[in-house]
Parts: C-alpha cells; structure tokens; sequence
C-alpha cells in the first residue's frame, strides 16, 4: 500500500482543487495571428484557436487590430452604430448545450464611462443560413457585470442571460452562429480585449466578474494558415447591422470584399487548410490531473 504524508497529501488535494475550479476552453489569447479564408470565398478572415472568425461592421464604424505583443483585441469606435463578433467554430453553428458551456469570460480595458451591448445570434437548424433577426437573444450591457474604470477587469457573462430572443421565445444555443458586441460607445473609445474563454462549471460555480485576470494555462497550437507575430487591423467592409454576412482582416493590407455565408459540409477544412482546434480548442480541466493516492 502506498503511504504518503498529510503534507504531501494536502498538497496534491490542493492542486487537485486548483484544477477543478478552471474548466475551460481557451478561444484566443491573442498570441499569433490566424488567416485564411472560408470554402468559397477569397475574403481573408482573422480565426481564433477554435477555427471560428471574427468580423466587424460596415466601413469604419469599428476597426480592431489584433496586437500579439500585447496579447489582446483593441476595439474602437468610429461610429455609434458599431459591432464586433467573435464565432466559436468554423461553420458559425456552434452547439452550446453539450457539452454545456456556462459563460463567455474574458479580460478588458475599458475607459471609464464607456459601454457596450452584448447578443447572440443564430443560424437556421440546418446550419446553412442565419436566423432572422428576431430569433437574436435580448441584448445585455456590459455594465451589468462591471463598471468600466481604465483598468483591466474579468468580465464573466453567463449563458443564462441570453435565454430569450427578441420575439420573447427561449433562445436556441444549440445553432449559435456568433457572440456580438454592439454599440461601443461613445464614439472614439479604445477597448483592450483578451483572454476569451469559454468556461464550464466543474465544480458546481462560475468565476465571477472581478478585476482580477483569468489566468489560462495549457499550450495552444494551431493548423491556421499564416500564423504571425505582429498586429492585425481589422478593415473589411461587411454589411451594416447585425452581420449576417461577414468579413475578417488581412495581417497586412485592407481587403474591399464583401463575404457572404455558403452552404458549409461540416468538418471539412478551411480553404489554405484551416481548420484551427475544432470544437475542443485548448480544454483546461481537472481531468488533467490524475493522482490516486492509497493512504
């Protein structure tokens, strides 16, 4: 039989503990740069490690530049009518329910006095075309879970929250075509976003929206094309609105295309091969400690 002391014992608990508390999903700690583009398409996108895109409204209403050295997102506004998203999966029909994802959790530098709106749309259940724009879930402002004051804050915004859509009917998080930031206000605001994660609750509770910084560990690796060091601005006219089409960025010149989404066979790689992590991405839980201890 194996023996081990208490001392050893509680240290092994601890760390054991440690790692229960941090179920998570690494979306992009924004250490590298992910292009390619999408089947059928020739608009170069930004991808995050889970192989989903972000996109950005019309002209220069909001720009974003992806800064690897300083391992965040910066959004600014140029207009009032403004958005931002983020997809969690190559095909924009992410399935929130199993396994059950909890919370969108990130870090953010925000000015004090500025705000945001936060939604969810959705794509039809055949994954092919966007949901009409009533079935996006009820809009949530970020000052709901802080207030903005020029210092880096955690930022933890359950699922639970975007339960209803706009035609007062439970929201469908099986088929999530994006997480959307809108309104990023007032006009001239620069945010630092970094960290996205998506959490589940392994041991029965949520991180709560602090000013502390999650702390993500694992190694991330990535199979999307053109990954660089440097920074990413973000540039590419979409449609105004909420997008139900969208664009990403080049890394190093400004694109005038308009991407619009096509039929998608699920699991297939991104054109110039990216296919980032899949749904998994970077899985931080407490399954990754494995210590029996006979005492």
């Amino acid at each position: 039989m194996l023996k081990v002391s208490l001392a050893t014992f509680a240290l092994l608990l601890g760390a054991s503990s440690a790692r229960a508390q941090s179920c998570s999903v690494l979306v992009d700690d924004f250490t590298a740069i992910r292009t390619g583009s999408l089947p059928g398409e020739t608009v170069v996108r930004d991808f995050n490690l889970l192989g989903g895109d972000y996109g950005k409204s019309d002209g220069a209403s909001l720009t974003y530049t992806i800064d690897t050295t300083a391992k965040h997102v910066e959004l600014t506004a140029g207009a009032t009518e403004n958005f931002w998203f983020a997809k969690f999966d190559r095909d924009s029909c992410f399935d929130l329910v199993t396994p059950k994802y909890q919370a969108i959790v990130f870090d953010l530098v925000a000015p004090a006095g500025s705000d945001f709106t936060m939604t969810l749309t959705q794509k039809t259940p055949d994954c092919v075309d966007r949901a009409g724009a009533n079935s996006d879930s009820v809009y949530v402002p970020l000052t709901k879970y802080i207030t903005p004051n020029g210092q880096k804050q955690t930022v933890t915004v359950p699922f639970s929250d975007f339960a209803t859509n706009l035609a007062g009917q439970p929201f469908d998080m099986v088929h999530l075509k994006d997480w959307t930031i809108v309104g990023v206000k007032p006009v001239g605001t620069k945010m630092q976003l970094s960290n996205l994660l998506l959490t589940r609750a392994c041991n029965g509770t949520l991180p709560s929206s602090t000013a502390s910084t999650v702390s993500a560990t694992g190694t991330a690796t990535s199979s999307l094309p053109s990954t660089a060091t440097g920074t990413a601005t973000g540039s590419v006219p979409v449609s105004t609105g909420i997008p139900s089409s969208s664009a990403g960025a080049s890394s190093s010149s400004t694109k005038t295309a308009t991407a619009t989404e096509t039929p998608k066979t699920p699991g297939s790689n991104v054109t110039s091969g990216a296919s980032g992590l899949g749904a998994n991405g970077v899985l931080i839980a407490a399954a990754a400690l494995g210590v029996a201890v006979a005492l």
